[in-house]
């Protein structure tokens, strides 16, 4: 991990002063997870903020961390992939809005990564902040996630399939059991995680419509 020094002098520490130095141990660090682990990636986000390891910028399957034991933040996450995929002058104001939005209820806006936004706030005993507060729109969450899920897995089973016909029935150029036959199980591999990824969000949405 690399690390370096950084200046972040606006943050209040725990005992409400100023960090009188501005400088604190910075370190970057990769960022992987299934799509159906966001919960614990939160729950990793917090759990680090409270050793005193704090994320201050999220970018594609990268994270930048600053040590400081005397803050502790709560972290959410929110997967809205049309904000980050083809910024038009419409989706740019919609993202406007959308983090103005977060903002204006206390929330820091902390970076992006393949599709998911990282937010913020200082930690209080008294509650445990989330990005949606009803049941209404945190269904509509899980089910955006569930269709992207969804999307992918047909794409990638069909895909799976054509490939399958083509190198084992028209190919006469690659071997097939040192080349052809690996090469589909690791796609195959692909999409039974999709699939397992997309029944695990299913049934969490099967289980809040029930309520």
């Amino acid at each position: 991990m690399k690390q370096r020094k950084c200046t972040h002098g606006s943050d209040q520490r725990r005992d409400g002063a100023q960090d009188p130095e501005g400088q604190r141990s910075q370190e970057d660090r990769w960022m992987l997870w299934f799509v159906w682990q966001f919960e614990e990636q939160q729950q990793k986000l917090d759990d680090l903020s409270k050793q005193g390891i704090h994320l201050v910028h999220a970018r594609t399957w990268r994270g930048t961390y600053v040590r400081d034991p005397a803050l502790r933040y709560v972290y959410r996450l929110d997967y809205q992939p049309l904000l980050e995929y083809r910024p038009t002058a419409g989706r740019r104001d919609r993202q406007r809005e959308y983090l103005a939005l977060y903002r204006d209820a206390g929330w820091e806006y902390i970076g992006k990564s393949a599709g998911w936004h990282y937010f913020r706030r200082p930690w209080t005993e008294a509650d445990t902040p989330e990005l949606y507060t009803d049941r209404t729109s945190l269904l509509t969450f899980y089910q955006r996630i569930q269709y992207v899920l969804c999307f992918l897995f047909i794409a990638e089973l069909v895909g799976l399939l054509v490939n399958a016909y083509n190198l084992l029935i028209l190919n006469r150029v690659l071997p097939k059991w040192t080349t052809v036959v690996p090469l589909l199980m690791v796609y195959a591999g692909l999409v039974l995680l999709l699939g397992y990824g997309f029944v695990k969000i299913h049934q969490r949405v099967r289980r809040m419509k029930r309520g």
